[in-house]
């Protein structure tokens, strides 16, 4: 079942929605150029998380790409090309790699927060100075049940590669 549409106010011009019609495309009004477009840069990207080495990758683009500039002299409006596209969009969907690619900075990836910076707390545990220019930590800690703290101490600092605290 359907959420409920929200109401639509009243107050909103008759302008300003025939604006807002014209220039919001609906879900699947994408035109037959920029599909095969987003299926050749799909099929590109699939084959980097196969191909293991550069150069396997090379081979299966030029590949890709041959098979592409096949189909390239079709008119867009042809039912031929129509079902190739569709075919296509349907076969990518076989080819995912189950464990794609992921630059290492990039969440995902291995070298993710290998080396996070110090919370500010412990690198200042007298408070951060005014001439320091510091911008401000998104980074969440490790939660520490306070049954966990030492007796007599206000904070710990806990260390993640031993998972010991002082």
């Amino acid at each position: 079942r359907a959420p409920p549409r929200p109401q639509r106010r009243e107050t909103m011009n008759q302008s300003f929605r025939e604006v807002t019609r014209a220039s919001v495309r609906g879900a699947g009004a994408l035109s037959h150029a920029q599909r095969a477009t987003r299926l050749y840069r799909r099929a590109l990207r699939q084959a980097l998380d196969w191909g293991v080495t550069r150069e396997n990758f090379y081979i299966l683009s030029a590949e890709i790409r041959a098979k592409f500039e096949e189909t390239r002299h079709l008119s867009p409006e042809s039912s031929e090309a129509a079902v190739l596209l569709r075919k296509g969009e349907e076969q990518s969907g076989d080819y995912t790699h189950p464990d794609s690619y992921a630059i290492p900075t990039m969440p995902g990836g291995s070298k993710f927060m290998r080396n996070p910076p110090p919370p500010l707390q412990a690198v200042f545990p007298d408070g951060i100075p005014e001439e320091a220019d510091i911008a401000p930590q998104t980074l969440e800690g490790i939660q520490v049940p306070m049954s966990a703290t030492p007796e007599g101490y206000d904070k710990i600092l806990v260390f993640p590669y031993s998972k010991s605290a002082q």
